[in-house]
């Protein structure tokens, strides 16, 4: 038992980890996205997602001399942060007894009981996630099981002049999977649901109250979030935010994600159009805005109504929506490939590079005519840790530790 709880430590050290990085990355991202708001193209801002989920999803990374987390201590970088903090606390509480004849005894009890807490909750820490990590799991299926019996009580429409415009539009889209198409009361607006056997859901009432040009933009939106398999997205969206649900970034960022992927299937949807229907096709998702509402975010869904409060920045996007020219789009090429560099590697670590030969004498920075023993040098080869009974120590052996900025530098006194 004892073992299963240290490697689930080990495992949520290096989740939180992974989050710190991640949170680093969403903003960079969000600042990206204000300053370059108009000069990036709008499925732009939706591909930058991409790096949060590439960050997120992929625990081991390159490491680079160019990543922003070189910035970071390296007991962090290695997973180590609740291990860290314990052993911060312990250390100093090793402090007060050591020095306990000159201190209140009262205080330095107080002072050990609170550390004691402290380090307890801080242990108990992944069993409080595993517990999110359920109950979120847990109600991402009742959900998605709730949505898929009420897709399969209904039965496909056969209204053959629907379907002759929905295979018009896939034409128009160059999508070629099969799709079915179904009515429901319990539908609250258009949606795409599933990917293994995807169907169009029209809420009841829809196909009698549109004209068959207004149907075909609400056919054209759905077909490009399949062109964009965002359902698929979803899924590995949803997950990530089980995983990582005592993030409140990370709310948010799925949350912006989601809005960017509507404002993305916009433009993809635009571009396939005439130059004449863009205002046509926003004035479709605002009637169908006022006459039917948002759809509750399921995973294996995607809606046309994501988020109501982007509305206003959605028919802004249409009104002046312009196909992006080789030059922004090459330039938004080298803004991502940038950003990767620098967020989607690990710290650089330095390797040692040396083997072992003829005892040396450091010199009287490093050695002395105490009693220096036990040495043992670090893996990148820039510390050195000894024990010594030389004076300035505590007393008895104390452990020592030497640095050096490179290899090729003199050892820093201990």
């Amino acid at each position: 038992m004892e073992a299963l709880n240290t490697q689930l430590l080990q495992f949520f050290d290096k989740l939180l980890w992974i989050s710190i990085q991640s949170s680093v990355l969403i903003i960079l991202i969000v600042l990206v996205q204000k300053v370059l708001r108009d000069r990036l193209g709008i499925r732009w801002h939706y591909f930058l997602w991409g790096l949060l989920l590439i960050r997120l999803a992929i625990p081991w990374l390159p490491e680079s001399k160019i990543s922003i987390f070189n910035l970071v201590p390296r007991s962090i970088q290695q997973g180590r942060i609740i291990e860290s903090l314990s052993q911060s606390r312990s250390v100093r509480g090793i402090g007060f007894y050591l020095y306990a004849e000159s201190e209140d005894v009262q205080e330095t009890q107080q002072e050990a009981v609170s550390q004691s807490v402290f380090i307890k909750f801080i242990s108990f820490l992944p069993s409080i996630w595993l517990v999110g990590i359920v109950i979120m799991a847990g109600y991402v299926c009742v959900r998605n099981i709730t949505m898929w019996l009420t897709v399969k009580r209904e039965r496909p429409i056969t209204d053959q002049e629907i379907l002759d415009l929905l295979e018009d539009c896939k034409m128009e889209m160059g999508v070629q999977t099969i799709i079915g198409v179904v009515v429901s009361d319990r539908i609250k607006s258009p949606a795409l649901f599933g990917f293994v056997r995807p169907r169009l859901l029209l809420p009841q009432g829809l196909l009698e109250t549109y004209s068959l040009e207004e149907l075909r933009y609400v056919f054209i939106h759905e077909l490009a979030h399949l062109k964009q398999r965002d359902i698929y997205f979803g899924w590995l969206m949803a997950l990530l935010q089980i995983a990582h649900w005592f993030n409140p970034l990370m709310w948010f960022a799925f949350g912006r994600m989601r809005a960017d992927r509507e404002l993305a299937c916009d433009g993809l949807a635009i571009s396939m159009m005439d130059a004449d229907e863009p205002p046509r096709y926003g004035q479709t998702i605002v009637n169908i805005l006022e006459n039917f509402s948002q759809v509750q975010y399921v995973p294996s869904v995607a809606g046309i109504l994501e988020d109501k409060s982007q509305i206003e920045r959605r028919i802004k996007m249409i009104a002046d929506y312009k196909k992006t020219s080789r030059t922004r789009w090459a330039g938004a090429m080298l803004l991502l490939a940038v950003l990767a560099c620098v967020v989607l590697t690990n710290a650089y670590v330095a390797k040692a590079d040396f083997t072992f030969g003829t005892p040396t004498n450091l010199g009287p920075t490093v050695n002395s005519s105490a009693g220096d023993d036990m040495p043992s040098i670090s893996a990148d080869g820039l510390e050195l840790y000894f024990g010594s009974n030389r004076p300035g120590g505590s007393g008895n052996l104390d452990l020592w530790v030497t640095t050096r900025d490179t290899k090729d530098d003199e050892w820093g006194p201990p």
